[in-house]
Order: structure tokens, then C-alpha cells, then sequence
């Protein structure tokens, strides 16, 4: 339950009901206060020829560094509706070979993975319960900055 100030005056920051209300409309605690699944989770450094199921059951959006060829395999841990990120950083300068199952779907073909050493892949993807629909977002490392 969001409490409100009596006298619609806002409440320092160091208020510790304020702080509970604002972790809880984050989704970071549950209502009695206890911690719920982490809005990020890093699954560290994949080495070249991985194999790797991301896995949605602890958040949403999962962080890896791809270190070469790297296999998708079904993901673990999603539901009808859900939308989920995986965020893919590269590591080391190389031509990546990515492979996905038959559970990752995409707009325009399969895709495919930066080359440049330290860029940022992000592919966004919508469940249907059977499937992952998805579209990639490719080299962040030189996107170009708004102003």
C-alpha cells in the first residue's frame, strides 16, 4: 500500500516508508518487504563454442559477455506475454557464429552478433508461450549519441 503525506507536503528521502513504496513500485520487494527477483542478472563471460540457455526465472533482462560462437538454446523461465532483453557485450575482436534454436524467432532471419571488441548487441523479445519473437539492436559501442 502507498502511504501519502497528511499534509500533501512530500517526505524527505531518508523516509524509510517512502524508500519501502518506492522499491516496491520498482518491483524490487514484495508487499511484506522481502526481496523479489533482481531486475538484472549477469550471466558472465561466455566462452567460444558455449552453449548457453538464458535464463529468464530470475529477471527479465540477462547480461553476457560473448567471448566467440555462441549457441542459444531454449530459454528457461518464461511465460505467455512476458518481454524480456538480453543484453550481449563482446569480447575480444572476432567473427562470432550465432546459432539459435527453433524457439527464437526473428523479423528479418536469424541474427547475427557485433565483431568489434567491447560492442553492445541488444535483442528484445515478446513470448507467446511457444515461442520467442524477437528483433537485434547491433553495436552500441558506436551508436551514435543524441545531442
Amino acid at each position: 500500500m502507498i502511504r501519502r503525506p497528511k499534509h500533501g507536503l512530500p517526505r524527505p528521502v531518508d523516509d524509510p516508508d517512502l524508500r519501502a513504496n518506492l522499491l516496491y513500485m520498482l518491483g524490487l520487494i514484495g508487499a511484506g518487504g522481502q526481496a523479489t527477483a533482481s531486475p538484472f542478472v549477469d550471466a558472465g563471460l561466455l566462452a567460444d563454442g558455449a552453449q548457453w540457455a538464458p535464463n529468464f526465472a530470475l529477471s527479465s533482462c540477462v547480461r553476457a559477455t560473448v567471448a566467440g560462437d555462441l549457441e542459444l538454446l531454449d530459454p528457461i523461465g518464461v511465460t505467455n506475454g512476458g518481454t524480456y532483453v538480453l543484453l550481449l557485450e563482446m569480447s575480444g575482436a572476432a567473427t562470432r557464429a550465432l546459432t539459435w534454436s527453433s524457439f527464437w524467432h526473428w523479423v528479418w532471419g536469424d541474427a547475427t552478433l557485433s565483431s568489434e571488441d567491447g560492442a553492445r548487441d541488444i535483442a528484445t523479445f515478446v513470448c507467446d508461450g511457444t515461442r520467442m519473437d524477437g528483433v537485434m539492436q547491433n553495436d552500441f559501442l558506436n551508436a551514435p549519441r543524441g545531442p
